[in-house]
């Protein structure tokens, strides 16, 4: 079966960063480590940038006396920023997206890495930060968690030019995350902690504090894309397209006789799910599996459902996507290619397992997603992921 795509819109979406954003989105709600029911921080006030206590900031820093105004600066791409000392500074996408990793000292792992992020579309002045931040989530895709605001304001620079940020703690069924927004003309940096602590909270608010922006900083997506053409810059424009009538697709599956003669083997050439320039295939048993299927924002995903096993599925068109705490990965050599496969069981989907393969010469990754039945038991699950893995033993890249 082979999927159309009709070619002005696909680039257009690609060269917009769609996929940059979609990661990002995942990155805020995927990413995040499940953490007991605690109090949620106490809301800051919205009508003033409240400056922050040093003494709030102990246990932060890898030396609980050192004040914030002391900390190192951090020269990044666009912007600059202070960050305790003794953190790790990561930078990479050319200057759109920043780590912060903490020392040992200051409690890795119960605070957690800070990720700083620009946004993929632009907001325009008049738009509400708020509901404009739940649209660009609905538009990737983002089952839309519980959203409690702590801090909603803006500020007028001594250029003239209106700042505005927005503080929202993100509560799932089994996670939680919380963001600081920060605008610079019509572009949005995102601040993204994994956590409700207190702790984070405040140390968020510093870091944001301290973010100076370089005066060649961009301020539009043509600027953070200079060499671009036809960007989709607006959700609006994101909209339009999702909205407009589904695109042509070929749909045709090719069939051939196994050697064995019994039954029949079916073909399919799946693209990749990022611009659909590289395809694969895959071969599966016509009496074990049955080809269907979905289609979201005019894109056709297939999916294998398999006959006889109750809830046992695969999805080979899987998109990129982060990864918890909990997440545990093991190596499978499968059609002559490494693969991860990864299990999150403290996630949402503990019967999900995504097989992954790297082509570094096409800079992409193929995702293949294994559903196993829910209540399932372990004989059941291991007979799931065999016949899965069966089909992935006929994965074939095509020129």
């Amino acid at each position: 079966m082979k999927f159309g795509w009709r070619n002005d819109e696909r680039m257009r979406l690609k060269a917009s960063g769609f996929l940059i954003c979609a990661l990002m989105l995942v990155l805020l709600f995927a990413c995040q480590s499940d953490e007991p029911e605690s109090a949620l921080p106490t809301p800051a006030p919205a009508t003033a940038w409240d400056p922050i206590s040093p003494v709030a900031t102990e246990g932060i820093e890898a030396s609980p006396d050192t004040d914030p105004a002391d900390w190192p600066r951090y020269e990044a791409t666009y912007y600059s920023i202070s960050y305790p000392a003794g953190w790790q500074v990561e930078e990479g996408f050319g200057g759109q997206y920043v780590v912060l990793h903490p020392s040992e000292a200051a409690g890795a792992g119960a605070i957690g890495k800070i990720e700083l992020a620009y946004l993929g579309y632009e907001v325009a002045p008049e738009d509400d930060l708020f509901e404009w931040f739940n649209l660009y989530s609905r538009v990737g895709g983002i089952e839309l968690p519980e959203r409690q605001i702590l801090e909603n304001r803006s500020a007028v620079q001594p250029d003239g030019t209106v700042t505005r940020r927005l503080h929202i703690l993100n509560t799932h069924a089994q996670s939680r995350s919380q963001v600081i927004l920060l605008t610079h003309g019509r572009l949005v940096l995102s601040l993204n902690g994994y956590t409700h602590d207190e702790t984070m909270t405040e140390l968020l608010r510093i870091l944001a504090d301290s973010i100076v922006f370089h005066p060649n900083a961009p301020t539009t997506k043509a600027e953070l894309y200079p060499n671009e053409e036809n960007l989709v810059t607006t959700l609006d424009e994101v909209l339009a397209i999702m909205q407009a009538p589904p695109p042509e697709a070929t749909l045709s599956t090719t069939f051939f006789s196994p050697l064995t003669k019994i039954g029949q083997t079916a073909q399919v050439t799946v693209p990749d799910v990022y611009g659909g320039d590289y395809h694969f295939q895959v071969q599966f048993s016509t009496d074990e599996w049955r080809l269907e299927q979905r289609e979201l924002y005019k894109q056709i995903y297939p999916e294998l459902i398999h006959l006889t096993i109750d809830g046992c599925r695969m999805g080979l068109r899987e998109g990129a996507r982060g990864l918890s705490p909990s997440a545990i990965t093991v190596k499978k050599t499968l059609a002559g290619l490494t693969w991860g496969r990864t299990q999150e069981p403290e996630s949402k989907y503990p019967n999900y397992f995504i097989y992954t393969t790297h082509q570094p010469d096409k800079g992409i990754s193929f995702l293949i997603r294994v559903e196993t039945p829910v209540d399932g038991t372990d004989e059941v699950e291991a007979a799931c992921q065999a016949a899965a893995e069966a089909v992935l033993d006929t994965f074939t890249l095509l020129e």
